[in-house]
């Protein structure tokens, strides 16, 4: 058997055979033994019979079978030696299939074009600068009052919104008194969550050591079996209240909030990490600008095969996402009733973007190639005690694990390489600040969290 491959387009190849009577016999072979196991033979039980006997059965009526399996066999023979590499599967032709004799055929498929990228240095972006909002020192240190509240004893004061409570609590079945329910020192906060129906507002304006008692019809849809559909007697008694009062704002609220010993090291902090946030996230948009000048000054053509291939890895991402279970993913006329876009306009805005991730993945890498950008095992090691320390996770045992593990190394290791890279595009290029940008401003539109 010979081949031979030829470019056809910057995507798409063929390879075409020329098999010789030894292929076409081994072919037949094969045919008449796939026939063996169904053809009925008089005197022979199903796949029993000679070979020769079935052969002179069957005669010709397997050339359809045997033509199959010579144009499967030589693709698979050479599949692993083919140049350009295919990335799709392939579609055969048949030309010419003359038992005895000869047999030409081709297979079409597509590879994946060298990746050639220039261009990529002194290009000109913009960015946003940060600008710091004094109000956001007023929202952070709100949440530290928050987080360390002080619970104040409110002696002969009444219930109010807002007060977190000790009861002793009972509640009843009303047809027979059967308990359903019985704490004594259940405490709630009234501006959190209803614990039960009606609770809340029994106990409003009541003073500790007062007892009381309701019944209710429960609602068919309450959370609690026990209670739903039923009519219930609910008993308490206000054993205990407490008001919440923020802290005052001072050095010591401070040292309460981190490692700070007075309030101005503790603003110093809040605004440092804030711009930081600010100014890393105008950073990425403007890589963003950046990267994409990249892909619109190199021109590269991709794949069918592997765009569909990167569409389906994003839907089924954004399945996951959504909650939808494993193994299944949203269609796109789910996706276009969601959106209110068409299905037109929705395959083409996820294949765009399976596009768009494609070439900055390709054109990045060969950045990296191009400027000999690395990443030592160090690097991933260091990079791994980082993320568990960062999120609190210093478990020895889990830290060997995915510092010995192959795949999530791999994986770390190209994500490190493409940051790397593209903070070298970014410091290799021509960066102008453009306009202010209110820190207040990107919070308020969830650009950054604080």
């Amino acid at each position: 058997m010979e081949y031979k491959v030829k470019k056809k387009s910057d995507t798409i190849a063929e390879i075409s055979f020329t098999a010789g009577i030894e292929d076409i016999d081994q072919a037949y072979e094969k045919a008449y033994q796939n026939a063996r196991a169904k053809v009925k033979v008089p005197g022979f039980r199903p796949g029993k019979a000679p070979m020769d006997v079935v052969k002179k059965q069957l005669g010709d009526s397997v050339i359809e079978d045997a033509a199959n399996i010579l144009i499967i066999d030589s693709y698979n023979k050479v599949i692993e030696e083919i140049e350009p590499a295919p990335v799709s599967r392939p579609s055969f032709k048949l030309s010419k299939f003359e038992p005895k004799k000869i047999a030409e055929f081709e297979a079409e498929y597509e590879y994946m074009p060298e990746v050639k990228v220039s261009k990529y240095k002194k290009i000109k972006i913009e960015q946003d600068i940060a600008e710091f909002d004094d109000s956001l020192y007023d929202v952070v240190i709100k949440r530290i009052q928050d987080q360390n509240v002080l619970m104040v004893p409110k002696e002969g004061q009444p219930v109010a919104d807002g007060n977190v409570v000790t009861i002793d609590l009972q509640i009843l079945l009303s047809s027979n008194k059967k308990e359903l329910y019985k704490n004594s020192e259940l405490e709630f906060d009234t501006k959190g969550s209803e614990v039960f129906p009606g609770l809340k507002e029994a106990i409003l304006n009541r003073k500790a050591d007062e007892s009381d008692s309701y019944t209710i019809d429960v609602d068919n849809s309450f959370g609690d079996r026990r209670y739903a559909g039923k009519n219930v007697t609910v008993n308490f008694k206000i054993i205990d209240i407490k008001a919440k009062e923020l802290p005052p704002v001072n050095d010591e609220l401070a040292s309460q909030a981190g490692d700070f010993k007075t309030l101005i090291e503790l603003k110093e902090d809040i605004k440092k990490k804030i711009l930081e946030s600010a100014d890393q996230y105008l950073k990425n948009k403007a890589v963003e600008s950046l990267i994409q000048q990249v892909i619109e000054k190199n021109q590269l053509n991709l794949p069918n095969a592997v765009v569909e291939s990167e569409t389906e890895r994003i839907l089924v991402n954004l399945s996951r996402r959504l909650g939808i279970a494993e193994g299944q993913r949203i269609s796109l006329e789910g996706l276009a009733e969601i959106t209110g876009k068409s299905v037109d306009e929705v395959s083409q805005q996820y294949k765009d973007m399976a596009v768009e991730n494609i070439k900055v993945q390709l054109f990045v890498e060969e950045i990296a190639k191009l400027e000999s950008i690395e990443v030592a095992d160090t690097d991933i090691d260091t990079e791994i005690v980082n993320r568990l320390n960062d999120a609190g996770q210093e478990n020895e045992a889990m830290k060997e694990q995915l510092l010995k593990d192959s795949n999530f190394r791999h994986s770390l290791k190209h994500e490190l390489i493409t940051k790397k890279t593209l903070d070298w595009l970014y410091n290799n290029a021509d960066v102008k600040k453009k306009d202010k940008v209110s820190c207040k401003t990107l919070v308020d539109e969830r650009k950054i969290q604080i």
